[in-house]
């Protein structure tokens, strides 16, 4: 899956707080076949609705790198106002449109794209060197820009 395939999948879950409609399940799907653990997490305070988190995390070693976003997006108010509905993200002119396509659905996608190349890319540079994937442990990451297709 690209960065706007992915992108689109999240767009089309219309996780406005403190409903996340399935967008950590598009995210738990993409990352867990490559070595992600996955928690979830509910937190609350300051008499607001609880919210739940996703954490994911590639290897248990250290340093840690981490990526930080949300996935939550705010209410799309009128939708008749849209070009597109909101949750059904399109392509027009080139730009990816749906509510959270820029803030930040599509930087989310993007990071998720990029672990998993920089994954492939270092599995096969040690399978390069010892003709076995490494399998020690390993640094941890976690988890939408218009998005233009083919990013």
């Amino acid at each position: 899956m690209n960065v706007v395939d992915l992108t689109k999948a999240l767009i089309a879950c219309p996780s406005v707080t403190p409903v996340t409609a399935g967008v950590y399940d598009v995210l738990e799907a993409y990352l867990r076949p490559l070595g992600f653990a996955a928690e979830r997490q509910t937190f609350s305070g300051d008499g607001g609705e609880p919210v739940e988190n996703l954490y994911l995390r590639y290897g248990t070693g250290a340093p840690n790198f981490c990526f930080a976003g949300h996935t939550d997006v705010v209410p799309p108010g009128d939708e008749s106002a849209w070009s597109v509905p909101p949750f059904a993200p399109q392509i027009r002119d080139g730009m990816l449109i749906g509510r959270g396509a820029e803030d930040m659905k599509g930087a989310i996608a993007a990071f998720c794209v990029a672990a998993k190349r920089f994954i492939a890319e270092m599995e096969g540079s040690t399978r390069s060197r010892t003709g076995e994937p490494e399998r020690s442990e390993r640094g941890g990451a976690g988890s939408g820009g218009g998005t233009p297709p083919g990013a």
